[in-house]
């Protein structure tokens, strides 16, 4: 419809041009008779009497246009401020109904862990290790509750596909910082296990630093690329920060397990260290998609949106059990682990038989430091396939196969539960039944079988494509993660034995060796694994991205076969 300024500019023209054709055709004769000069008078007495009388009628729609153009902005006005009021209203619901689900949830953890540390609430060791397992499940919630958003954030920040798993490697950088510090505390303190509760207490506290830092600028960039690529390094830093703090707990864990557990207690206590991360791992990413549903608004452009609120929660879950449940004192408790007496200088006894003699010998020294560089590479390998399979996996369903951020995140973590704890279950039950060799062999073979279903062309469909090959992917993935934590956990546990530990002075002792171990693991294995396999996946699709967890996997089986079995003293690592 044409506005009002146009019909006006129209009708003047129109009637201007009539005038000036009509003085033209009335007027030739008159040029004729009279000559130029009466034209001219006669047609400039008739144009000034139009322009008079149209002025009028040009001031009128004038004031009609203006009214017309004050109450279309008006009418924009209150649509904007009704848009605005229900923006205001939807983001600040969303915030509470967010705040309100962590605080639910860290009631209900802190009652959960009450209740499980029961049956060692008259051993305060146990307990001790117990709670700091615990700790540590929540921590790691916070590893992979990024992922489901990694993609996201790395489109805004103009750094390619790749660079999402950023969130992830800075997290582990921390990681790494953070075992490197606790291992020279250990190495010039060695009795600092005893100060339990003062280390995990400072360890939560920089991941309510780390989460507080990330809520913030959450909520800052929240649907604003511009500013997301400008400060991508202060959500890093915050990362780091997490990760930091996450590597204290994690690296005091493991040696709290060796100087409070008994020695053939501990591969049970690893295990169920190892068993908790790894759910921690698995269920990140739906923490993350139930952060996503809370958000009814659905801002596509959002690229944290309220997942720092349910950061910061885990963080503050954590922190409760820390102050409210675990010991405040462990002074009295035995060390499971003390330094090594000098050696005796009485003979064997005379009734000893050849074979007791034998197994009386010390095995060798570069046997047993052979065999735990095998342990710390088929770490190092488990966490590159697994962080890996992770950052993939999410980008694969939300790029390729069109999921969305939250089904994507759901779908990982259920189908993770759905073959992690049965298999938990199925091996607790029938653990007798096979020597451990046999279960880490089995283990192992699954996984690389798993590996393999991860290629399109098993789908017997071209590329892959479709609900079919999204599913498939997901059994794969949910096959081959727990099978490779299992195989780790028992070859890592049962080398914390007393018997399989090199004494102190040697490179590869207890703290060095758990110090190795969990740099590998977080700077060779999560570190590279996430943006290597979505480089793989953004570079060369699915099927390259199988074929390198295939090569993983079968790596650590031939590790496994060449060094670790080779070299271990009999009848203890791999003991029945």
């Amino acid at each position: 419809m044409p506005s009002a300024a146009e019909d006006i500019g129209l009708c003047f023209e129109t009637r201007t041009n009539m005038l000036v054709e009509q003085c033209l055709v009335q007027r030739t004769a008159s040029l004729r008779k009279g000559g130029v000069q009466t034209l001219g008078e006669e047609f400039g007495s008739e144009l000034g009497a139009f322009v008079t009388e149209s002025l009028p009628r040009l001031h009128s729609s004038a004031d009609a246009l203006v009214a017309s153009a004050g109450a279309e902005v008006l009418a924009l006005g209150g649509e904007a401020t009704k848009f605005g009021s229900y923006l205001g209203v939807c983001v600040k619901s969303n915030v509470w109904m967010t705040w309100a689900a962590c605080a639910c949830f860290v009631v209900l953890a802190v009652c959960l862990a009450s209740y499980f540390t029961r049956p060692y609430a008259r051993d305060v060791a146990k307990k001790a290790c117990h709670l700091q397992i615990i700790v540590r499940f929540i921590q790691h919630l916070s590893f992979t509750l990024v992922i489901p958003r990694s993609y996201t954030f790395g489109l805004p920040t103009h750094r390619g596909i790749a660079h999402s798993g950023l969130l992830l490697e800075v997290h582990q950088l921390g990681f790494a910082a953070g075992s490197l510090l606790m291992w020279v505390f250990f190495r010039y303190r060695p009795d600092i296990w005893r100060y339990g509760y003062a280390i995990v207490r400072l360890s939560v506290a920089f991941n309510v630093l780390g989460s507080g830092i990330f809520v913030i600028l959450a909520h800052v960039v929240e649907g604003r690329a511009t500013i997301l690529s400008e400060t991508a390094i202060f959500v890093l830093s915050a990362r780091f920060i997490d990760g930091f703090g996450t590597g204290l707990n994690a690296f005091f864990g493991i040696l709290s397990i060796v100087h409070l557990i008994p020695s053939e207690e501990r591969p049970g206590w690893f295990g169920a260290n190892q068993f908790g991360i790894m759910l921690a791992i698995g269920l990140g990413p739906m923490f993350s998609s139930l952060a996503a549903e809370l958000n009814t608004c659905h801002f596509e452009t959002r690229p944290l949106g309220l997942l720092g609120v349910a950061y910061l929660g885990i963080a503050l879950t954590a922190l409760s059990v820390v102050m409210i449940l675990f010991p405040q004192s462990l002074e009295d408790v035995e060390d499971r682990h003390p330094p090594p007496e000098p050696p005796e200088t009485a003979h064997p006894a005379l009734c000893m038989t050849e074979e007791e003699r034998v197994s009386e010998r010390p095995f060798s020294h570069a046997a047993q430091t052979t065999a735990l560089c095998g342990v710390i590479v088929m770490a190092c390998l488990r966490a590159f396939v697994t962080s890996g399979l992770l950052a993939a996996t999410s980008l694969l369903l939300v790029s390729k196969y069109h999921w969305g951020e939250a089904p994507a995140g759901v779908g990982i973590a259920t189908c993770f539960i759905m073959f992690a704890v049965p298999a938990k279950v199925f091996y607790g039950c029938f653990r007798s039944f096979l020597a451990t060799t046999s279960w880490i062999r089995l283990w192992s073979i699954l996984a690389v079988v798993a590996s393999m279903c991860l290629h399109t062309r098993l789908y017997f469909e071209r590329g892959g494509a479709g609900n079919t090959g999204a599913w498939l992917l997901l059994i794969a993935d949910s096959v081959l993660f727990p099978c490779l934590f299992f195989s780790d956990t028992l070859v890592g546990g049962i080398s914390l034995t007393e018997q399989n530990l090199l004494p102190v002075g040697s490179w590869l002792s207890t703290n060095n060796m758990v110090l190795l171990r969990q740099l590998g693991v977080a700077l060779v294995g999560r570190n590279v694994g996430p943006p290597l396999a979505q480089l793989t996946v953004e570079v060369g699709g699915q099927n390259s991205y199988a074929m390198q967890q295939f090569v993983a996997a079968i790596l650590f089986v031939v590790l496994f076969e060449l060094f670790v079995i080779p070299c271990n003293r009999p009848n203890t690592l791999l003991a029945k």
